[in-house]
Protein backbone atom coordinates (compact mmCIF):
# COMPACT_ATOMS: atom_id res chain seq x y z
CA UNK A 1 0.00 0.00 0.00
CA UNK A 2 1.43 3.32 -1.08
CA UNK A 3 1.51 6.07 1.52
CA UNK A 4 1.14 9.72 0.67
CA UNK A 5 2.40 12.78 2.50
CA UNK A 6 -0.53 14.60 4.14
CA UNK A 7 -1.58 17.75 2.32
CA UNK A 8 -1.71 21.02 4.25
CA UNK A 9 -5.15 22.06 2.95
CA UNK A 10 -5.23 25.58 4.49
CA UNK A 11 -1.76 26.32 3.08
CA UNK A 12 -2.73 25.00 -0.35
CA UNK A 13 -5.94 27.04 -0.44
CA UNK A 14 -4.15 30.20 0.69
CA UNK A 15 -1.69 29.81 -2.17
CA UNK A 16 -4.62 29.69 -4.62
CA UNK A 17 -6.62 32.48 -2.99
CA UNK A 18 -4.08 35.06 -1.79
CA UNK A 19 -4.92 38.26 0.01
CA UNK A 20 -7.24 40.10 -2.33
CA UNK A 21 -8.54 43.25 -0.74
CA UNK A 22 -7.44 46.05 1.54
CA UNK A 23 -8.72 49.47 2.49
CA UNK A 24 -7.07 52.49 4.08
CA UNK A 25 -9.07 55.17 5.83
CA UNK A 26 -8.76 57.97 8.38
CA UNK A 27 -10.91 57.40 11.42
CA UNK A 28 -11.47 58.03 15.13
CA UNK A 29 -12.48 55.76 17.99
CA UNK A 30 -15.30 57.50 19.84
CA UNK A 31 -14.81 55.19 22.81
CA UNK A 32 -11.29 56.54 23.46
CA UNK A 33 -11.34 60.10 24.79
CA UNK A 34 -8.85 62.21 26.72
CA UNK A 35 -9.64 64.46 29.67
CA UNK A 36 -10.79 67.22 27.29
CA UNK A 37 -13.30 64.91 25.63
CA UNK A 38 -11.20 64.74 22.45
CA UNK A 39 -10.77 61.61 20.33
CA UNK A 40 -7.56 60.44 18.65
CA UNK A 41 -7.24 60.18 14.87
CA UNK A 42 -5.91 56.95 13.37
CA UNK A 43 -4.91 55.64 9.96
CA UNK A 44 -6.64 52.27 9.71
CA UNK A 45 -5.76 49.49 7.28
CA UNK A 46 -8.36 46.78 6.83
CA UNK A 47 -7.15 43.66 5.02
CA UNK A 48 -9.37 40.81 3.83
CA UNK A 49 -7.60 37.47 3.60
CA UNK A 50 -9.43 34.97 1.40
CA UNK A 51 -8.70 31.34 2.10
CA UNK A 52 -11.46 29.70 0.07
CA UNK A 53 -14.32 30.91 -2.17
CA UNK A 54 -16.82 32.91 -0.15
CA UNK A 55 -14.81 32.68 3.06
CA UNK A 56 -12.32 35.15 4.43
CA UNK A 57 -10.98 36.65 7.60
CA UNK A 58 -10.18 40.29 8.10
CA UNK A 59 -7.31 41.84 9.98
CA UNK A 60 -6.94 45.42 11.11
CA UNK A 61 -3.91 47.57 11.81
CA UNK A 62 -4.20 51.09 13.20
CA UNK A 63 -1.52 53.75 13.38
CA UNK A 64 -2.06 56.70 15.67
CA UNK A 65 -1.50 60.15 14.18
CA UNK A 66 -1.16 61.46 17.75
CA UNK A 67 -3.61 64.18 16.82
CA UNK A 68 -6.68 64.85 18.94
CA UNK A 69 -9.94 66.50 17.97
CA UNK A 70 -13.36 67.03 19.51
CA UNK A 71 -15.78 64.40 18.14
CA UNK A 72 -18.09 67.07 16.67
CA UNK A 73 -15.13 68.52 14.73
CA UNK A 74 -14.43 65.26 12.89
CA UNK A 75 -16.23 64.61 9.56
CA UNK A 76 -16.66 60.88 9.16
CA UNK A 77 -17.96 61.32 5.62
CA UNK A 78 -15.04 63.42 4.38
CA UNK A 79 -12.51 61.81 6.76
CA UNK A 80 -11.08 65.12 7.82
CA UNK A 81 -11.07 67.69 10.63
CA UNK A 82 -13.79 70.26 10.01
CA UNK A 83 -13.18 74.01 9.75
CA UNK A 84 -14.65 74.46 13.22
CA UNK A 85 -11.33 73.33 14.71
CA UNK A 86 -8.99 76.35 15.23
CA UNK A 87 -6.04 74.63 13.47
CA UNK A 88 -7.95 72.25 11.22
CA UNK A 89 -5.69 73.02 8.21
CA UNK A 90 -2.50 72.07 10.04
CA UNK A 91 -4.04 68.90 11.42
CA UNK A 92 -5.46 67.81 8.06
CA UNK A 93 -2.07 68.44 6.41
CA UNK A 94 -0.33 66.08 8.81
CA UNK A 95 -3.07 63.45 8.72
CA UNK A 96 -3.07 63.43 4.91
CA UNK A 97 0.72 62.99 4.70
CA UNK A 98 0.54 60.07 7.10
CA UNK A 99 -2.38 58.59 5.17
CA UNK A 100 -0.47 58.90 1.88
CA UNK A 101 2.63 57.36 3.45
CA UNK A 102 0.63 54.27 4.41
CA UNK A 103 -1.29 54.01 1.15
CA UNK A 104 1.73 54.59 -1.06
CA UNK A 105 3.79 52.04 0.83
CA UNK A 106 1.08 49.41 0.37
CA UNK A 107 0.88 50.21 -3.36
CA UNK A 108 4.59 50.51 -4.11
CA UNK A 109 6.34 49.00 -1.07
CA UNK A 110 8.47 52.11 -0.83
CA UNK A 111 8.87 54.20 2.29
CA UNK A 112 7.86 57.83 1.97
CA UNK A 113 10.01 60.70 3.15
CA UNK A 114 8.06 63.02 5.41
CA UNK A 115 8.03 66.67 4.44
CA UNK A 116 5.49 68.28 6.73
CA UNK A 117 5.00 71.95 5.93
CA UNK A 118 2.72 72.91 8.81
CA UNK A 119 3.58 74.85 11.99
CA UNK A 120 1.73 72.37 14.22
CA UNK A 121 4.09 70.76 16.78
CA UNK A 122 4.54 67.21 15.50
CA UNK A 123 8.03 66.01 16.48
CA UNK A 124 6.59 63.40 18.86
CA UNK A 125 3.91 62.46 16.37
CA UNK A 126 6.39 61.64 13.59
CA UNK A 127 8.57 59.46 15.81
CA UNK A 128 5.55 57.58 17.14
CA UNK A 129 4.25 57.20 13.58
CA UNK A 130 7.58 55.78 12.38
CA UNK A 131 7.53 53.16 15.14
CA UNK A 132 3.92 52.19 14.41
CA UNK A 133 4.68 51.99 10.71
CA UNK A 134 6.36 48.66 11.38
CA UNK A 135 2.87 47.23 11.76
CA UNK A 136 2.20 48.02 8.14
CA UNK A 137 5.55 46.69 6.91
CA UNK A 138 4.78 43.41 8.68
CA UNK A 139 1.26 43.47 7.27
CA UNK A 140 2.50 44.11 3.71
CA UNK A 141 6.07 42.75 3.40
CA UNK A 142 8.47 44.75 1.19
CA UNK A 143 9.20 41.81 -1.13
CA UNK A 144 5.98 42.39 -3.06
CA UNK A 145 6.00 43.74 -6.62
CA UNK A 146 7.00 47.39 -6.81
CA UNK A 147 4.42 48.40 -9.38
CA UNK A 148 0.67 48.27 -8.92
CA UNK A 149 -1.73 49.06 -11.73
CA UNK A 150 -3.44 52.36 -11.21
CA UNK A 151 -6.76 53.75 -12.33
CA UNK A 152 -5.46 55.04 -15.67
CA UNK A 153 -3.84 51.67 -16.43
CA UNK A 154 -7.24 50.02 -16.08
CA UNK A 155 -8.77 52.77 -18.22
CA UNK A 156 -6.31 51.90 -20.99
CA UNK A 157 -7.39 48.26 -20.76
CA UNK A 158 -11.04 49.29 -20.75
CA UNK A 159 -10.62 51.33 -23.95
CA UNK A 160 -9.11 48.30 -25.69
CA UNK A 161 -12.03 46.20 -24.48
CA UNK A 162 -14.55 48.69 -25.89
CA UNK A 163 -12.67 48.75 -29.20
CA UNK A 164 -12.65 44.94 -29.41
CA UNK A 165 -16.41 44.79 -28.82
CA UNK A 166 -17.06 47.15 -31.72
CA UNK A 167 -17.80 50.36 -29.81
CA UNK A 168 -18.09 53.45 -31.99
CA UNK A 169 -14.93 55.53 -32.22
CA UNK A 170 -16.64 58.50 -30.60
CA UNK A 171 -17.57 56.32 -27.62
CA UNK A 172 -14.14 54.93 -26.75
CA UNK A 173 -12.48 58.28 -27.47
CA UNK A 174 -14.52 59.73 -24.59
CA UNK A 175 -12.78 57.31 -22.21
CA UNK A 176 -9.35 58.27 -23.58
CA UNK A 177 -10.21 61.94 -22.99
CA UNK A 178 -11.17 61.21 -19.37
CA UNK A 179 -8.03 59.12 -18.88
CA UNK A 180 -5.89 62.03 -20.09
CA UNK A 181 -7.67 64.37 -17.66
CA UNK A 182 -6.97 61.98 -14.79
CA UNK A 183 -3.30 61.80 -15.78
CA UNK A 184 -3.10 65.61 -15.69
CA UNK A 185 -4.79 65.58 -12.29
CA UNK A 186 -2.26 63.01 -11.03
CA UNK A 187 0.55 65.31 -12.15
CA UNK A 188 -1.12 68.24 -10.40
CA UNK A 189 -1.75 66.34 -7.15
CA UNK A 190 1.61 64.47 -7.22
CA UNK A 191 0.00 61.11 -6.59
CA UNK A 192 -1.12 58.08 -8.54
CA UNK A 193 -4.83 57.24 -8.47
CA UNK A 194 -6.22 53.82 -7.56
CA UNK A 195 -9.71 52.37 -7.38
CA UNK A 196 -9.76 52.80 -3.61
CA UNK A 197 -9.30 56.55 -4.10
CA UNK A 198 -12.75 56.91 -5.66
CA UNK A 199 -14.26 58.72 -2.69
CA UNK A 200 -16.39 61.82 -2.21
CA UNK A 201 -13.25 63.69 -1.20
CA UNK A 202 -11.66 62.74 -4.54
CA UNK A 203 -14.71 63.95 -6.44
CA UNK A 204 -14.62 67.26 -4.54
CA UNK A 205 -10.92 67.79 -5.27
CA UNK A 206 -11.11 66.60 -8.88
CA UNK A 207 -14.04 68.96 -9.43
CA UNK A 208 -12.14 71.91 -7.93
CA UNK A 209 -9.16 71.16 -10.17
CA UNK A 210 -11.29 70.89 -13.34
CA UNK A 211 -13.02 74.17 -12.53
CA UNK A 212 -9.62 75.84 -12.08
CA UNK A 213 -8.27 74.63 -15.47
CA UNK A 214 -11.01 75.72 -16.37
CA UNK A 215 -13.55 73.28 -17.82
CA UNK A 216 -17.17 74.34 -18.15
CA UNK A 217 -19.86 72.64 -15.99
CA UNK A 218 -21.14 70.49 -18.89
CA UNK A 219 -17.62 69.13 -19.57
CA UNK A 220 -17.18 68.33 -15.88
CA UNK A 221 -20.56 66.55 -15.83
CA UNK A 222 -19.59 64.52 -18.91
CA UNK A 223 -16.24 63.60 -17.34
CA UNK A 224 -17.92 62.22 -14.21
CA UNK A 225 -20.57 60.41 -16.30
CA UNK A 226 -17.90 58.61 -18.34
CA UNK A 227 -15.82 57.89 -15.21
CA UNK A 228 -18.84 56.34 -13.47
CA UNK A 229 -19.52 54.10 -16.48
CA UNK A 230 -15.94 52.83 -16.28
CA UNK A 231 -16.14 52.34 -12.49
CA UNK A 232 -19.42 50.41 -12.76
CA UNK A 233 -17.76 47.95 -15.15
CA UNK A 234 -14.99 47.18 -12.66
CA UNK A 235 -17.23 47.30 -9.59
CA UNK A 236 -19.10 44.26 -10.94
CA UNK A 237 -15.76 42.45 -11.39
CA UNK A 238 -14.01 43.65 -8.23
CA UNK A 239 -13.92 40.21 -6.59
CA UNK A 240 -12.69 38.22 -9.57
CA UNK A 241 -9.82 40.61 -10.41
CA UNK A 242 -8.98 41.47 -6.80
CA UNK A 243 -9.43 45.22 -6.71
CA UNK A 244 -10.65 47.44 -3.90
CA UNK A 245 -13.59 49.51 -5.04
CA UNK A 246 -16.61 50.33 -2.92
CA UNK A 247 -19.88 51.85 -4.10
CA UNK A 248 -19.12 55.44 -3.02
CA UNK A 249 -18.93 56.53 -6.67
CA UNK A 250 -22.64 55.69 -7.00
CA UNK A 251 -23.53 58.37 -4.45
CA UNK A 252 -25.29 61.33 -6.05
CA UNK A 253 -22.72 63.68 -4.48
CA UNK A 254 -19.86 61.95 -6.31
CA UNK A 255 -20.95 63.35 -9.66
CA UNK A 256 -20.19 67.03 -10.22
CA UNK A 257 -20.94 69.57 -12.93
CA UNK A 258 -24.15 70.32 -14.74
CA UNK A 259 -25.36 68.85 -17.99
CA UNK A 260 -25.81 71.47 -20.65
CA UNK A 261 -29.34 71.55 -21.95
CA UNK A 262 -29.40 70.69 -25.63
CA UNK A 263 -30.93 73.60 -27.52
CA UNK A 264 -32.10 72.76 -31.00
CA UNK A 265 -30.88 75.09 -33.73
CA UNK A 266 -32.62 74.02 -36.95
CA UNK A 267 -33.06 75.87 -40.22
CA UNK A 268 -36.65 76.49 -41.35
CA UNK A 269 -38.28 74.59 -44.20
CA UNK A 270 -38.06 77.69 -46.40
CA UNK A 271 -34.33 77.96 -45.66
CA UNK A 272 -33.96 74.25 -46.40
CA UNK A 273 -35.54 74.71 -49.85
CA UNK A 274 -33.40 77.82 -50.49
CA UNK A 275 -30.25 75.89 -49.58
CA UNK A 276 -31.30 72.97 -51.79
CA UNK A 277 -31.58 75.31 -54.79
CA UNK A 278 -28.34 77.13 -54.00
CA UNK A 279 -25.16 76.35 -55.94
CA UNK A 280 -21.71 77.08 -54.53
CA UNK A 281 -18.70 77.86 -56.68
CA UNK A 282 -16.49 75.98 -54.21
CA UNK A 283 -16.59 72.14 -54.61
CA UNK A 284 -15.89 71.89 -50.87
CA UNK A 285 -18.94 73.97 -49.96
CA UNK A 286 -21.07 72.12 -52.53
CA UNK A 287 -20.21 68.84 -50.82
CA UNK A 288 -20.80 70.43 -47.41
CA UNK A 289 -24.24 71.54 -48.58
CA UNK A 290 -25.06 67.98 -49.73
CA UNK A 291 -23.99 66.50 -46.39
CA UNK A 292 -26.10 68.96 -44.43
CA UNK A 293 -29.15 68.62 -46.70
CA UNK A 294 -28.96 64.84 -46.46
CA UNK A 295 -29.03 65.13 -42.67
CA UNK A 296 -31.92 67.61 -42.85
CA UNK A 297 -33.97 65.32 -45.12
CA UNK A 298 -33.24 61.99 -43.38
CA UNK A 299 -32.37 62.76 -39.74
CA UNK A 300 -29.06 60.88 -40.07
CA UNK A 301 -26.46 61.54 -37.40
CA UNK A 302 -23.01 62.71 -38.49
CA UNK A 303 -21.56 59.30 -37.51
CA UNK A 304 -23.88 57.55 -40.02
CA UNK A 305 -23.68 60.07 -42.84
CA UNK A 306 -21.02 58.21 -44.84
CA UNK A 307 -22.38 54.70 -44.17
CA UNK A 308 -24.92 54.51 -47.02
CA UNK A 309 -24.11 52.13 -49.87
CA UNK A 310 -26.37 50.86 -52.73
CA UNK A 311 -27.20 47.66 -50.81
CA UNK A 312 -28.64 49.79 -47.99
CA UNK A 313 -31.29 51.32 -50.27
CA UNK A 314 -34.29 48.99 -50.32
CA UNK A 315 -37.76 49.75 -51.69
CA UNK A 316 -37.36 53.50 -51.46
CA UNK A 317 -35.94 53.36 -47.93
CA UNK A 318 -32.54 53.60 -46.28
CA UNK A 319 -31.86 50.57 -44.11
CA UNK A 320 -29.17 51.35 -41.55
CA UNK A 321 -27.89 50.35 -38.12
CA UNK A 322 -26.88 53.58 -36.35
CA UNK A 323 -23.42 53.40 -34.78
CA UNK A 324 -24.60 55.14 -31.59
CA UNK A 325 -27.13 52.41 -30.70
CA UNK A 326 -25.11 49.33 -31.67
CA UNK A 327 -24.30 48.47 -28.06
CA UNK A 328 -27.60 49.50 -26.46
CA UNK A 329 -30.16 47.69 -28.64
CA UNK A 330 -30.40 44.05 -29.66
CA UNK A 331 -31.88 45.14 -32.98
CA UNK A 332 -31.03 48.72 -33.85
CA UNK A 333 -32.07 48.55 -37.51
CA UNK A 334 -34.03 51.59 -38.67
CA UNK A 335 -35.72 52.34 -41.98
CA UNK A 336 -35.80 55.90 -43.30
CA UNK A 337 -38.21 56.56 -46.14
CA UNK A 338 -36.78 58.69 -48.94
CA UNK A 339 -38.35 61.93 -50.16
CA UNK A 340 -37.66 63.92 -53.32
CA UNK A 341 -34.84 65.86 -51.67
CA UNK A 342 -32.98 62.94 -50.09
CA UNK A 343 -33.51 60.88 -53.24
CA UNK A 344 -32.00 63.64 -55.43
CA UNK A 345 -28.90 63.96 -53.19
CA UNK A 346 -28.33 60.21 -53.06
CA UNK A 347 -28.76 59.94 -56.85
CA UNK A 348 -25.98 62.50 -57.23
CA UNK A 349 -23.66 60.11 -55.38
CA UNK A 350 -25.05 56.90 -56.95
CA UNK A 351 -26.55 55.88 -53.59
CA UNK A 352 -23.05 55.69 -52.11
CA UNK A 353 -22.10 58.29 -49.49
CA UNK A 354 -18.70 56.84 -48.60
CA UNK A 355 -17.09 59.72 -50.54
CA UNK A 356 -18.70 62.13 -48.04
CA UNK A 357 -16.49 60.87 -45.19
CA UNK A 358 -14.91 63.76 -43.28
CA UNK A 359 -13.84 64.53 -39.70
CA UNK A 360 -16.47 66.17 -37.53
CA UNK A 361 -14.19 69.14 -36.87
CA UNK A 362 -13.51 69.74 -40.57
CA UNK A 363 -17.20 69.34 -41.39
CA UNK A 364 -18.13 71.95 -38.77
CA UNK A 365 -15.43 74.30 -40.08
CA UNK A 366 -16.88 73.95 -43.60
CA UNK A 367 -20.42 74.51 -42.30
CA UNK A 368 -19.28 77.72 -40.62
CA UNK A 369 -17.81 78.92 -43.92
CA UNK A 370 -20.97 77.95 -45.81
CA UNK A 371 -23.34 79.74 -43.43
CA UNK A 372 -21.05 82.79 -43.40
CA UNK A 373 -21.37 82.97 -47.18
CA UNK A 374 -25.15 82.64 -46.88
CA UNK A 375 -25.12 85.25 -44.08
CA UNK A 376 -27.24 82.88 -41.99
CA UNK A 377 -26.94 81.96 -38.34
CA UNK A 378 -24.12 79.49 -37.64
CA UNK A 379 -25.02 75.80 -37.46
CA UNK A 380 -23.10 72.58 -36.73
CA UNK A 381 -23.35 68.93 -37.74
CA UNK A 382 -25.86 68.35 -34.91
CA UNK A 383 -28.34 70.80 -36.39
CA UNK A 384 -29.14 68.75 -39.49
CA UNK A 385 -30.95 66.24 -37.27
CA UNK A 386 -32.61 69.16 -35.41
CA UNK A 387 -33.90 70.42 -38.75
CA UNK A 388 -35.30 67.04 -39.84
CA UNK A 389 -37.23 66.50 -36.59
CA UNK A 390 -38.44 70.12 -36.34
CA UNK A 391 -39.72 70.14 -39.93
CA UNK A 392 -41.50 66.81 -39.43
CA UNK A 393 -43.19 68.10 -36.25
CA UNK A 394 -44.28 71.33 -37.96
CA UNK A 395 -45.63 69.33 -40.91
CA UNK A 396 -47.72 67.39 -38.35
CA UNK A 397 -46.09 64.00 -38.95
CA UNK A 398 -47.19 61.66 -36.11
CA UNK A 399 -44.57 61.41 -33.37
CA UNK A 400 -44.51 57.60 -33.51
CA UNK A 401 -43.58 57.78 -37.21
CA UNK A 402 -40.77 60.29 -36.58
CA UNK A 403 -39.42 58.03 -33.83
CA UNK A 404 -39.16 55.08 -36.25
CA UNK A 405 -37.19 57.21 -38.73
CA UNK A 406 -34.79 58.60 -36.10
CA UNK A 407 -34.42 55.39 -34.09
CA UNK A 408 -35.21 57.16 -30.83
CA UNK A 409 -37.06 55.46 -28.02
CA UNK A 410 -39.42 58.18 -26.78
CA UNK A 411 -40.72 61.68 -27.30
CA UNK A 412 -38.82 62.86 -24.21
CA UNK A 413 -35.58 62.03 -26.04
CA UNK A 414 -36.75 63.50 -29.34
CA UNK A 415 -38.03 66.79 -27.91
CA UNK A 416 -34.46 68.04 -27.37
CA UNK A 417 -34.11 68.27 -31.15
CA UNK A 418 -37.26 70.32 -31.69
CA UNK A 419 -37.47 74.06 -32.04
CA UNK A 420 -40.60 75.60 -33.49
CA UNK A 421 -39.95 78.71 -35.58
CA UNK A 422 -41.61 81.96 -34.41
CA UNK A 423 -43.33 82.50 -37.77
CA UNK A 424 -44.85 79.03 -37.58
CA UNK A 425 -46.14 79.69 -34.05
CA UNK A 426 -47.81 82.93 -35.18
CA UNK A 427 -49.39 81.13 -38.12
CA UNK A 428 -50.70 78.35 -35.89
CA UNK A 429 -52.13 80.84 -33.36
CA UNK A 430 -54.01 82.67 -36.12
CA UNK A 431 -55.25 79.36 -37.54
CA UNK A 432 -56.47 78.24 -34.10
CA UNK A 433 -58.39 81.47 -33.48
CA UNK A 434 -59.59 82.20 -37.00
Amino acid sequence: MTSFEPIDIPKLVRSIYPESEWKVRKMVLNTQKNSKGEVKIYIEVLKYLYYEPGKYRKEIRRISCEIWVLPQFWSKKKQEVSAKDPIYGDKNGIINEMYLAVRDYINNRQLMRFQFKTPYSIATNIEKFRLDFKKIIEFFPPNKQSYTKGLTDYLTEYVELRKSTGAARGTWKEFITVKNRLIKYETYSHKKLFFQDMSLTFSDNFNIWMRSVPYDPSTIEKTFTVLKTFLKHYYKRRKEINIILDDTFMDEEFKKGKKKANEANPISFDEFVTLFRKSFASPVLEKTKDRFLLQCSTGLRFSDLDKITPDKIDKGRIKINPAKTEETKDDNTIYIDLNKYSRAILKKYHNDTTSLKISNQKYNDNLETMFDELKWKKRTSHNGRDTFISICVQKKIPVEVILTWTGQGSYSVMRRYIKVQDEYKKKEMNRAFK
